[in-house]
């Protein structure tokens, strides 16, 4: 979420990245836009979508066609986060909170 900000708006990021061909080739006969990655023998999926739900959707086919997981992220103030379920959280981890209009970090206390 909030991954590619440009101006004002921000969008939500899809995103794959791998070192397996066998995915990078099913991942492209299925019609998704496949480039070499940053390093040679990677490769990458990477598109934005203003739309949330769109974009969750565009994840849900690659994670399908792929046989991947989806890992959920927000980026808040530069700041990637993780999402998790809350019976992950333990004493000591940091949640964010809204608060006076933004986000900030808070310590689980119990």
């Amino acid at each position: 979420m909030f991954a590619d900000a440009r101006g004002k708006v921000s969008y939500h990021r899809v995103q794959w990245s791998s070192s397996c061909p066998v995915t990078a080739d099913r991942l492209e006969k299925a019609g998704f836009n496949i480039r070499q990655g940053s390093k040679p023998g990677t490769f990458r999926f990477e598109t934005s979508r203003r739309d949330y739900l769109e974009a969750v959707e565009l994840a849900r086919k690659v994670s399908d066609v792929g046989g991947l997981e989806i890992r959920r992220r927000m980026v808040v103030a530069g700041t990637t986060y993780d999402y998790m379920p809350l019976s992950h959280l333990r004493e000591g981890a940091k949640v964010l909170v809204h608060k006076d209009d933004a986000f900030i970090e808070v310590p689980v206390e119990k």
